[in-house]
């Protein structure tokens, strides 16, 4: 069984204005034993687009090796988009290692843009004293890490030597069983900007989204889950994260009134509990080549008319650079009502219609108007079916 251990060095954000060509990628590797095996014959720098775009598109190359080191170069990625890379790690015995090793999640993020924090905690002090929520059940906690070994925890921050996170001990370690745990940030200001995103480090360990659910929720959405296995598969394809993961979300699209607010949540099941979330150097970012109501269009936005963006009936644009819709607060010509929200339980529903509510029954042949007793009018019906059913039985 290999024992090595490996750890790769690259930027996390590089500005859109940077006067670099490549983005350059190095791995360490320590444990290498070559009597257990462990002779590298390649290593290569694997890299591909974030979701359906092709910037960058997708390539490899060969890492050069110094001692146990190996460096690659790849391609950047547009302004505002995201890269995911890896190194493959391939041994004489033919068999491979990929580093970030997780099987859940085996990539690392590269974001392009020119950025500007909106809010950012390291957690060197309190984050409930600066307006951060969690649930009651007292598994959030902030402080050292624990580093438990049982459940794959942190043995330092990732920076500056407090974090956040479920179960932070040594001996505790992990999230509890059988609940729903959550920590959220306060309220944040977007301001104009129209690409706002989360950027933080994480290091999560979850048991395979069949049983246990990891998720990040963006003003009551849900913006990002672990991994659940399909098919035939064992379901024992848990995220554990082996090391500091810079990790970025795209919030823009759940942002309705220029707020937001990110939560961090585990839904656990009755058994096999791992180290849950532990969190550093949260920031909420916005790239500043993206303002709404600048009259350009970018890809964050649906629609951006400048000044003539407007928050009033029927607007081609609202002051968001979306679209109208129901659900936000303003009538339309084509909805009767809208409350702002999409409840079909209140007086306007999510079709933005107003809910049909039943005071009495209409008047009619099965109608209680004019103090009749509708059972009355049944009853000799009931005792011709009782006759049917008695003969019937006789006959039998």
């Amino acid at each position: 069984m290999r024992t090595i251990g490996g750890g790769l060095a690259a930027e996390a954000v590089v500005p859109f204005t940077t006067e670099l060509t490549m983005f350059p990628v190095t791995l360490s590797l320590e444990g290498l034993d070559t009597h257990c095996g462990d002779t590298i014959t390649e290593v290569l720098l694997e890299w591909k687009p974030r979701g359906n775009g092709d910037s960058p598109r997708a390539g490899t190359a060969t890492a050069t090796a110094t001692d146990e080191t190996w460096s690659a170069e790849m391609p950047l990625p547009d302004d505002g988009d995201v890269a995911q890379y890896h190194m493959r790690v391939k041994f004489a015995d033919e068999s491979e290692m990929v580093f970030p090793d997780n099987r859940a999640d085996p990539w690392f993020h590269v974001y392009r843009g020119d950025v500007m924090p909106l809010y950012c905690t390291d957690f060197e002090s309190d984050p409930f004293a600066e307006g951060w929520r969690a649930d009651t059940d007292g598994s959030w906690a902030w402080g050292v890490p624990g580093g438990s070994r049982e459940h794959g925890d942190p043995k330092v921050a990732y920076s500056g030597t407090r974090i956040l996170g479920t179960g932070l001990s040594s001996t505790q370690g992990g999230y509890p069983d059988d609940r729903v745990v959550w920590v959220e940030t306060p309220r944040i200001d977007t301001g104009q900007w129209s690409d706002v995103r989360l950027h933080y480090r994480r290091w999560l360990g979850v048991e395979d989204g069949f049983y246990d659910h990891a998720t990040i929720h963006v003003n009551g959405e849900q913006a990002w889950a672990n991994v659940t296995s399909q098919g035939n598969s064992n379901r024992t394809q848990h995220h554990e994260d082996k090391a500091w993961v810079f990790n970025d979300l795209a919030l823009s699209s759940r942002i309705f009134d220029k707020h937001v607010s990110v939560r961090w949540q585990i839904d656990s099941d009755q058994a096999f509990e791992l180290g849950g979330w532990n969190l550093d150097d949260v920031c909420i970012v916005a790239n500043i080549n993206s303002v709404c109501g600048d009259g350009v269009r970018n890809p964050a936005e649906q629609c951006d008319l400048g000044d003539a963006n407007a928050d009033v009936p029927d607007s081609a644009c609202r002051t968001t650079c979306r679209v109208a819709y129901c659900g936000d607060g303003i009538v339309d010509a084509y909805e009767t009502c809208d409350d702002g929200n999409l409840d079909d339980t209140d007086d306007c529903n999510t079709d933005c219609e107003p809910t049909e509510t039943w005071d009495h029954e209409p008047a009619g042949c099965c109608s209680t108007a004019g103090g009749a007793d509708p059972r009355t009018a049944l009853a000799p019906l009931s005792l011709v079916l009782l006759g049917l059913f008695a003969r019937r039985r006789r006959r039998a």
